[in-house]
């Protein structure tokens, strides 16, 4: 995808681009320029997280194996209710 840098050294970013990576307006980027590329990196912050009734829920990009983490998760849960940790 192409974009222009206009006079104040700002492009946007396609719309396809900032949906998939869950960026809205307010979202931090790190900015690095490695091998005469410029590499934006999402920041993930607050800014990923969304009340919905009385919930808070995550609208960012995953970091990790979610999956794994929830099994991990469970089996600590389990460890406790059985007393097998403390």
């Amino acid at each position: 995808m192409e974009t222009t840098v206009d006079e104040a050294g700002r492009v946007s970013l396609p719309a396809a681009i900032l949906q998939a990576l869950g960026l809205k307006p307010g979202s931090k980027l790190d900015v690095e320029s490695v091998n005469h590329k410029i590499v934006l990196e999402p920041i993930p912050g607050l800014e990923n997280l969304v009340q919905e009734g009385n919930i808070w829920v995550h609208t960012g990009v995953p970091t990790g194996d979610l999956l794994e983490a929830e099994a991990r998760d469970r089996e600590e849960r389990i460890e406790q209710i059985m007393g097998l940790k403390p």
